[in-house]
């Protein structure tokens, strides 16, 4: 039996893991476009990923240009 795959906006193909990434890339996209002075610990809590995974994605979107570092806030 074959299973369909999920397309992507541009057509391609892609596995449920990269759905996923996709989808957790676009729900912090989408968060920060509300809340622009969100930090790492609350888009982890507010969109149930870990931190570590929300600073993975972070990082690959300030790469991409979609995402502006904003700094480091102190407590």
């Amino acid at each position: 039996m074959k299973y369909s795959v999920f397309k992507h906006l541009k057509g391609e193909e892609l596995s449920g893991t990269a759905f996923k990434l996709n989808r957790q890339r676009k729900n912090i996209i989408s968060k920060l476009s509300i809340h622009k002075d969100s930090t790492i610990p609350e888009l982890s809590d507010h969109l149930n990923i870990s931190i570590p995974k929300v600073n993975y994605l972070l990082m690959g979107l300030v790469e991409e240009g979609l995402v502006i570092e904003g700094g480091q806030t102190t407590e």
